[in-house]
């Protein structure tokens, strides 16, 4: 949601079309099964609100029903979920009803599939696919073949990008620190794009703070006898650790400690150590 293309309706919008729709097509035929995809968690808002706009019960697979209820997820409606394939409206897997990335292809086989293993093989069948992968045209737009029709609903429980910039507007942080990112252009990218939400004052204060901290230390001292790193301040020169006195040290890039036994060693000799450290700019 990082990107602008994310720009997918509000939850409730999309928790709304879901169900009503739903209820339009339960209403028009008999035999009607609506299948709403699912993570094993997450989209519970979704089928539930569906349920119960529908008034109908919510057939879901045992363990995965044991496993909203253990998480505090499951029904908070009445007792809608249930192990009963001839309820109206079932949960899928994620999948079943078609593919999201990198863009919707639906799948017509594994929904009739699913519904023949339910002795439904003759239903007209919904299919909702609620997922924050699909926008602009593909939102919404039916996929019809037969008597099935699969929709791809632009639904997200995660932030999309023009809440993610309300949200870094609101805290105007120093700066911001991307985590989903494929390379290091693409996180700059992201960076750049929520640049004019930082607070620029404090990212220059933290910046001169940096350079009043003074020279910061680059090396530092690794004992192989007693696996020990110390930090090295200033110009010297060092023969032993200061922990255990051993002679098997050894000058390393700050931060590092994989220390190896002194039987790794066996020729090893005094080391006078002397620091490099350098000014952060």
């Amino acid at each position: 949601a990082q990107n602008p293309a994310r720009l997918h309706t509000a939850v409730q919008e999309a928790i709304d079309y879901v169900a009503s729709t739903a209820k339009k097509f339960l209403a028009a035929h008999e035999d009607a099964l609506v299948l709403i995809a699912a993570y094993n968690i997450g989209k519970e808002r979704v089928f539930l609100e569906a349920a119960r706009q529908c008034g109908t019960k919510v057939h879901i697979e045992e363990r995965k029903k044991a496993m909203l209820l253990r998480a505090g997820l499951g029904d908070v409606d009445g007792d809608r979920l249930v192990v009963d394939p001839a309820a109206p409206i079932h949960v899928v897997r994620m999948g079943v009803l078609g593919e999201t990335w990198p863009y919707f292809r639906p799948n017509y086989n594994t929904p009739h599939e699913y519904a023949d293993r339910i002795g439904r093989a003759r239903a007209h069948i919904l299919g909702f696919i609620p997922t924050g992968w699909v926008s602009g045209k593909a939102a919404y737009q039916e996929y019809t073949k037969d008597n099935m029709t699969l929709i791809p609903v632009p639904y997200s429980e995660h932030s999309n990008y023009a809440e993610l910039r309300d949200y870094v507007s609101f805290l105007r942080p120093a700066r911001i620190s991307p985590t989903v990112a494929g390379n290091e252009r693409e996180r700059e990218a992201i960076i750049a794009r929520f640049r004019d939400c930082i607070h620029r004052s404090a990212a220059k204060r933290a910046f001169f703070d940096r350079l009043r901290a003074g020279p910061v230390a680059t090396e530092a001292l690794l004992c192989h006898a007693c696996g020990v790193t110390s930090a090295l301040e200033g110009e010297s020169a060092i023969a032993h650790c200061p922990a255990c006195s051993s002679e098997f040290i050894e000058r390393v890039p700050a931060g590092k400690s994989n220390a190896k036994a002194p039987a790794e060693y066996p020729d090893a000799k005094k080391k006078k150590m002397t620091t490099t450290t350098t000014t952060r700019y």
